[in-house]
């Protein structure tokens, strides 16, 4: 990226420029950026012209507020770009294409400082997430349409009705082994694919938003109550997994969330516990070794292609560490166990976990380093 000043007549001259494909762009405070097209520069070149536009203030009275509901409330505004893209939800246009201000005491606001264009306005009770759930999905499948046009250097009113969030919450109790789970993650992800975008999101800033909220979290707290608020309505998949890295669901259900009202489940899940220690026929130290163990579950031989098959399947992993291996929650049931140590041959058995179980492993043959059998 190559950066100058223009002088006070806004002539500006960039030096040493590779060849290459570019776009100009140029910002001021107090105006919109000005951006051109891209272009393919094999030489010198001259005669460029970008345009600033003086910023716009949007400002109203939202209607259908009550007086106890102005310190929550906020007015949000999201550009629409003419080229249909969500550019105005990732900060396109200076930063100023998704604004967001508190509604005054008197009910009105006002967002200053946007860039002229084509907007969406909504006044909305919470947090900001609960605008990416609406909007998010209609950005991305091109329905979304704007409410009001705002002009370079002009004042323009509108005024937004409030939307009262239309969301459920999701609470309950988590207890592990006849205890509080505490620490515990209790997940929701959407089931009812009907409402997801019809698009694929754009990688880049938008990706994180490919999803809108639609996979929501809570850890189980000390008393052994977890809570989702925030939940729009639809069906969901719950899954409650240990805390932590490597493990799969402990526990799988699913559930009906309904706007304004609260879904209050209670589950008692219960693990076991497999500790393994390494041996080597050939004299090696168990103790030098690196690599990954698996539990598969349920599963009587090692699939065709096991890294596809751990990506796109529930399992327990453990790291090999100091010649063992140790997985601390595992539901209770058959596993095929699945050890990948570099270097060596991939071994596996089938084993039971119930309880508080050991056991021991023979390390595979040494072998060149093939990749195949290397640790994910």
């Amino acid at each position: 990226r190559l950066e100058t000043r223009a002088d006070d007549d806004g002539v500006f001259v960039i030096k040493h420029v590779p060849r290459g494909t570019f776009r100009l762009s140029a910002d001021a405070r107090g105006y919109a950026d000005g951006e051109s097209e891209p272009f393919e520069l094999t030489g010198d070149r001259s005669g460029f012209e970008l345009r600033l536009r003086e910023l716009a203030v949007l400002a109203g009275t939202v209607r259908g507020i009550a007086p106890g509901e102005i310190g929550e409330a906020r007015v949000g505004a999201v550009l629409v770009p003419d080229d249909g893209s969500p550019a105005g939800f990732f900060g396109r246009g200076g930063g100023r294409g998704f604004r967001t201000v508190e509604v005054a005491a008197d009910g009105t606001y006002r967002i200053d400082d946007l860039t002229p264009g084509s907007y969406v306005v909504r006044c909305w009770l919470g947090s900001p997430q609960q605008l990416m759930r609406e909007l998010g999905p209609q950005f991305f499948d091109g329905s979304l349409q704007a409410d009001v046009a705002v002009r370079a250097g002009e004042q323009t009113r509108f005024d937004p009705t409030l939307t009262r969030p239309q969301a459920g919450v999701v609470a309950g109790t988590v207890s592990h082994n006849g205890e509080s789970a505490t620490g515990f993650r209790v997940e929701l992800r959407r089931q009812d694919e009907g409402t997801a975008p019809a698009a694929q999101p754009p990688r880049g800033p938008g990706a994180r938003f490919g999803n809108f909220g639609r996979t929501l979290r809570a850890t189980v707290a000390a008393s052994g109550r977890f809570r989702i608020e925030d939940v729009p309505p639809g069906t969901y998949e719950l899954r409650v997994l240990a805390g932590g890295r490597g493990g799969g669901a402990l526990l799988e259900d699913v559930v009906q969330v309904f706007a304004d009202a609260t879904v209050e489940r209670s589950y008692s899940v219960r693990t076991a516990s497999l500790r393994g220690t390494i041996a080597c026929d050939d004299g090696s130290d168990p103790r030098t070794l690196g690599g990954r163990v698996s539990l598969l579950p349920d599963q009587v031989e090692v699939p065709e292609n096991l890294n596809a098959w751990l990506r796109q399947n529930e399992s327990f992993d453990a790291r090999i560490a100091d010649g063992g291996f140790a997985f601390e929650n595992v539901p209770p049931g058959s596993y095929l166990l699945v050890m990948q140590i570099r270097d060596r041959e991939r071994v596996s058995q089938a084993v039971v976990v119930q309880g508080d179980d050991t056991i021991r492993v023979v390390a595979g043959k040494a072998t060149a380093g093939a990749g195949g059998n290397q640790p994910r």
